[in-house]
């Protein structure tokens, strides 16, 4: 299927976009809950387990969806857009019911119950990921250098949106006022999609996945192993971002921002680590995956190096400057981790049909 050049570029700035509201409201959201818990580790572990897991479950379900032959997945992609915004919109409102209904109940009630409305809608913008690379794959026939670019802005979105919101939207705006910018965002970025898709892709899509070129990107590692290998990557670097967290609220005396520092440090790492991995993804995987391995190994034990020595750094260095000029720290590790990523898809995907579903 061709595609112009024009609508590639409205995609990409609406996924950018995309990342926004989604940080937007972990952080609201997160600041909610230090209303029912208090600011803790907990309600970060729990907010950050929360999102993680609605990530998931909605990963999978967009896979699921994106296999249906002729599925109009940018206007799926578009009508999930504004239920998150519809849900953003009453968030804040829900919020205070459950902050009344568990009162005077126990912390793991409260938790299910928080955890759960937490993840209703991010099952929601998890879903958007493999829908969107399924039809970014059907046009390119590359499918390291599809994750690659939607990963980078996507979570460049969204790492602007932490600092967006520490410096500027919280302290101007206010929880209610982020919130509804945030659903702004979501309705413009619907409607941005929802434009392409009635514009210039209703036909293309209708007629179904192309015979991309199996060359780029043909999987030749075993699907189950790469699984693993993600898995384990997503639970080390999650890991990581709770114990730097933990660091820096540490060293900052557990101030509000430093959540949204760190949380936007380690998005922008992840964000041009994808970048990173996009241009790694050039060569075609069939006959080449030693040399992906190898590339995906150096990644992982130079990630997992730096990961381990950021704690000891910073502690070393917030005795001399502030901590906030240490958070490059953090993204250079995350970004040495997050590069594997697309590296995995890529020998271990072919880009066909089913490259969505894979995805999720």
């Amino acid at each position: 299927m061709s595609e112009k050049p024009v609508f590639r570029w409205v995609l990409g700035l609406m996924f950018f976009c995309s990342g926004f509201p989604a940080l937007l409201y972990q952080i609201v959201w997160q600041r909610a809950l230090f209303a029912i818990y208090g600011v803790n580790i907990e309600s970060v572990t729990m907010v950050v387990s929360a999102f993680m897991l609605g990530l998931g479950l909605g990963s999978l379900a967009g896979g699921r969806i994106s296999r249906f032959p002729g599925a109009p997945l940018l206007a799926i992609f578009g009508i999930a857009e504004l239920c998150i915004a519809i849900f953003g919109l009453v968030s804040l409102r829900l919020f205070h019911w459950v902050e009344t209904f568990t009162a005077g109940r126990s912390p793991l009630e409260t938790g299910i119950v928080a955890f759960g409305l937490v993840a209703v809608p991010t099952v929601l913008m998890g879903a958007t990921l493999p829908i969107l690379a399924a039809h970014w794959v059907r046009t390119s026939g590359n499918v390291g250098r599809s994750v690659g670019i939607l990963y980078f802005v996507n979570t460049l979105g969204s790492s602007a949106a932490c600092f967006l919101a520490a410096g500027f939207a919280m302290p101007a705006l206010g929880m209610s006022g982020s919130i509804r910018l945030a659903a702004a965002l979501n309705i413009l970025v619907a409607a941005g999609v929802l434009a392409v898709y009635f514009i210039g892709w209703r036909t293309s899509a209708a007629a179904g996945a192309v015979e991309a070129p199996r060359a780029a990107g043909t999987g030749m590692a075993a699907f189950p192993v790469a699984m693993v290998l993600a898995a384990l990557s997503g639970f080390i670097s999650l890991s990581y971002e709770i114990v730097w967290y933990r660091t820096y609220a540490f060293v900052s005396g557990a101030r509000p921002r430093g959540f949204a520092f760190v949380l936007g440090a380690f998005l922008a790492g992840i964000a041009f680590g994808s970048l990173l991995s996009r241009g790694l993804c050039r060569e075609q995987s069939a006959g080449n995956t030693p040399v992906f391995v190898r590339r995906i190994a150096m990644l992982s034990l130079f990630g997992n190096l730096f990961g381990f020595v950021t704690v000891p750094l910073l502690a070393l260095a917030v005795r001399h400057v502030d901590y906030s000029y240490t958070l490059p720290l953090i993204s250079l590790a995350a970004g040495l981790m997050a590069a594997t990523f697309p590296l995995v898809c890529h020998i271990s995907i072919p880009p066909d049909a089913r490259a969505g579903s894979a995805l999720g």
